[in-house]
């Protein structure tokens, strides 16, 4: 079995047979988790803001509809896209539609996976491990997408570390090896765990913003937020007013929230894993 990396959600192959995790490091992966961790029914995934308003229709108080187009929440949305914002609010039990220029876009693109979970940073430890034991149940190869820019069409860096996060945590876990066998993917023992290229380099990549001389299972904030510095949203962020956005996605392992995408009634949800 596999893991491998796509950078951008439209190059990811044969998706309906893997487990796949979606990584949108600035935002949306941290503003799904903190739902879920504000207690949080159910996630409704829209295409776009459009798409966000015809679900909630003229039942308008029954959600909330939240997200961000060009990174600042559009007219009539309840709340925005940012992660800290959102953990101070109590949704027990409420229903909530999210549209956001990436992240949403993403999960839409990997809706046909066997299992498709919502991962970052903050829940790594958590989603790793879960979306590896669930891959091996259903004998499945395990994919992380990055989520992009520009509505999935541009290289994110900060998406890329933290699926190379993600990689290092799954390859603790198990004995792996390395290259694929392109001329025959599919040889050797099938119970073995195969590092594609693609993740063997998120790994890298990685690995590359830790100090020197440690290879750390866990990157501080502080490396993180070296990550952000080099990104183009870690300097749009604090231009629009979410700075403080920043520091919360650089958070590391702190939640054990694990949001799985399905269908309900036609539309994609995504809900607590128990």
């Amino acid at each position: 079995m596999i893991v491998d990396v796509a950078v951008l959600p439209g190059v990811v192959l044969e998706v309906e047979r893997k487990v796949a995790i979606v990584v949108d490091a600035l935002r949306a992966s941290s503003t799904v988790t903190a739902m879920f961790d504000a207690g949080a029914g159910a996630v409704i995934v829209a295409a776009d803001p459009a798409d966000a308003f015809s679900i909630v229709g003229d039942e308008r108080e029954r959600y909330l509809i939240c997200g961000e187009s060009g990174g600042l929440p559009p007219a009539g949305f309840d709340y925005g896209n940012s992660p800290r914002q959102i953990a101070e609010l109590d949704l027990a039990g409420r229903e909530v539609v999210l549209s956001t220029s990436n992240g949403t876009r993403a999960l839409r693109a990997v809706a046909e996976a066997r299992l498709a979970l919502v991962g970052s940073g903050r829940n790594g430890s958590a989603v790793s491990s879960f979306a590896l034991g669930q891959a091996e149940r259903t004998a499945s190869d395990l994919t992380l997408v990055c989520a992009g820019d520009e509505r999935g069409t541009i290289f994110s860096l900060e998406d890329l570390f933290f699926t190379g996060y993600l990689v290092e945590r799954i390859a603790r876990l198990r004995d792996f090896s390395w290259p694929v066998d392109e001329s025959d993917p599919r040889s050797g023992d099938p119970s073995c765990w195969v590092l594609d290229e693609s993740a063997v380099a998120a790994r890298r990549l990685y690995r590359s913003y830790l100090p020197p001389g440690r290879v750390e299972s866990q990157p501080s904030p502080e490396t993180v937020l070296a990550v952000f510095g080099e990104a183009r949203n870690g300097h749009s962020l604090p231009r629009i007013g979410y700075g403080p956005d920043l520091e919360y996605c650089a958070q590391v392992d702190c939640s054990a929230a694990l949001p799985r995408l399905s269908r309900h009634d036609g539309r994609l949800v995504l809900t607590a894993t128990d």
